[in-house]
């Protein structure tokens, strides 16, 4: 049983599984059945919503679509659970954009915490990930129905709660930090190899302006790993030097694999959850429970 129109539904799937015919496999009917059902939709809102290409995305009509959408069908699971309780196969959908970092320490626990207490109910979770600078756009455009972000003012239609402070430490190799130094450390810094986790990542950048280090005045070796482990992993086997979360830092600290360089220079970046205001039951616990677990694994923001 379903209350959103099939159109909409179909829209749904293209969006999310980025091709019409893994859309249509995951509906049940032909690709061309689902074709006609987003052209039917379009043609009903005056609008082209779906860039036919390799992967299906939407517009930016589509966008606006699609952030009513999201917010629809959860509802809906809701509501037809509230209607048939233990009867049903309705999955509720909530799609969460977070920072790799966060999901690399504090976030899982929070999330077992939820599916613990969501057990017996049809729960899916999809978990997106980006920057937590650059997290806003999906909750904009509707890809994702809540966030973790810097960003403390809300978009549109959406509330923000601050969670708590990241705090993220330089670490390298002992060979590495020892041969920083021996020179002057400031003027080792300017050309000593560092690790991004990739063109987004201003942390480096941040932590080399600290000492007045601007990139005119760069000249080190760039290297790139889109994986917070990873890029400790490399910095102990000693690639360059990388800013890391302290948390996960600290194993690797206390086995002697990495040093933290300059921990008075420490970054701390203030996180928040920002999520759709639809009144969704299941959207406020899983807040609930994400600001439970931010406030033991986190940072206080004041301090």
């Amino acid at each position: 049983m379903a209350l959103l129109h099939p159109q909409l539904e179909a829209f749904l799937a293209v969006i999310e599984e980025g091709s019409f015919d893994r859309a249509a496999k995951r509906l049940c009917i032909t690709p061309s059945a689902l074709s006609q059902r987003i052209k039917g939709l379009e043609d009903r809102l005056g609008a082209v919503l779906v860039k036919r290409s390799v992967p299906s995305v939407a517009t930016q009509a589509g966008e606006k679509l699609l952030r009513r959408a999201q917010s629809m069908r959860l509802l809906e699971a809701e509501t037809l659970t509230d209607f048939r309780p233990g009867e049903g196969d309705e999955t509720a959908r909530l799609t969460i954009l977070v920072n790799n970092d966060s999901l690399a320490t504090w976030l899982p626990e929070a999330l077992a915490d939820f599916a613990a207490e969501t057990k017996g109910e049809r729960v899916s979770l999809e978990l997106l990930t980006d920057d937590q600078d650059h997290a806003l756009e999906s909750l904009r455009n509707g890809t994702a129905i809540a966030v973790v972000t810097s960003e403390a003012h809300p978009v549109s239609g959406a509330r923000a709660t601050p969670l708590g402070a990241m705090r993220y430490i330089a670490v390298t190799s002992p060979a590495l930090a020892a041969s920083l130094g021996s020179v002057g450390f400031e003027t080792s810094l300017q050309s000593a190899p560092v690790i991004f986790y990739d063109r987004k990542d201003t942390l480096q950048d941040r932590f080399l302006a600290s000492f007045g280090i601007g990139p005119e005045a760069f000249t080190g070796l760039v290297h790139y790993a889109p994986s917070p482990t990873a890029m400790i992993d490399l910095a102990a086997r000693g690639l360059g030097w990388c800013m890391a979360p302290e948390s996960l830092a600290k194993p690797w600290i206390d086995r002697g694999q990495v040093v933290a360089l300059a921990p008075e220079h420490a970054i701390d970046v203030p996180l928040y959850w920002q999520s759709s205001a639809i009144r969704s039951a299941l959207l406020t616990r899983l807040g609930a429970v994400i600001r439970k677990t931010a406030a033991k694994r986190l940072r206080p923001l004041s301090e």
